[in-house]
């Protein structure tokens, strides 16, 4: 349970999820869809729309973390039509009781018929889940010089990669539900959390320098300072270090 709120959490983290969450609410606060727009003013279509978009992008996000914790696989077309089918399905029920007079607050705000709704959402749903999941598919975004590895003993981290990335430890970033491995043969993303990633890179030594980020000791360049933020330089990559994790690189004289 711990996880799926820890997925939550990371779902609405960051300026770009709630761009993602009021633009859509203002918008269709606006369009006033499945009968909105006639049965109640702006107020409270806007409460009414805020509600679905959280409830859509929050079922969304566990129905896509449940997946990919069963495959372990990044999310695919199939798997974004079932969690909005799921989503369409769970979110119908109470938006009709509601509007049916079935729960002691009854609200006539959806006037539309059962298919009409549960067909918008699961339309609404796998828009969402598009936006929100294809673009963190896992793929390659950095290629860099290849050098001679022993691949015998990789991290376990490293070894779940595609054969063609898999090489020296550089760093780790985590990004959403995923984490960007970056070796000498190149970077991929899995679908991981931050903390398991990083439980996962014996025997290469270092250290996490952010709350999104973990570099290998052989990997650092050298640090840069900009006025009271810290960074380190590995390779083509230049990575802040919290304050909180600063004690790790000072330990080891690189502040």
């Amino acid at each position: 349970m711990r996880a799926y709120l820890d997925d939550l959490r990371a779902e609405f983290r960051g300026p770009r999820a709630l761009l993602i969450w009021a633009g859509l609410t203002v918008l269709l606060a606006v369009g006033g869809p499945l009968g909105t727009l006639q049965s109640c003013d702006f107020e409270h279509r806007v409460l009414f729309w805020a509600l679905v978009v959280m409830g859509m992008i929050s079922l969304s996000a566990i129905m896509m973390d449940m997946m990919g914790r069963l495959s372990g696989d990044a999310p695919r077309k199939r798997d974004l039509i079932i969690a909005a089918a799921v989503v369409a399905l769970v979110l119908t029920v109470p938006i009709r009781a509601l509007a049916a007079g079935a729960t002691e607050v009854s609200i006539e705000i959806v006037t539309s018929r059962t298919s009409e709704t549960l067909a918008f959402l699961f339309l609404t749903a796998l828009a969402l889940s598009s936006v929100r999941h294809l673009e963190l598919s896992p793929k390659e975004t950095i290629t860099l010089p290849q050098a001679a590895e022993d691949v015998s003993d990789l991290p376990r981290v490293v070894a779940r990669l595609e054969p063609h990335l898999q090489g020296g430890l550089l760093s780790l970033t985590g990004r959403d539900h995923y984490v960007d491995v970056r070796t000498t043969a190149g970077t991929g993303a899995i679908l991981m959390r931050f903390s398991d990633a990083m439980a996962e890179v014996a025997p290469v030594e270092g250290a996490q320098i952010h709350r999104s980020h973990w570099v290998a000791w052989a990997a650092i360049d050298g640090v840069e300072r900009d006025g009271n933020k810290f960074y380190v330089v590995t390779g083509d990559q230049r990575l802040p270090v919290s304050r909180s994790f600063r004690g790790a690189l000072a330990a080891r004289g690189l502040l």
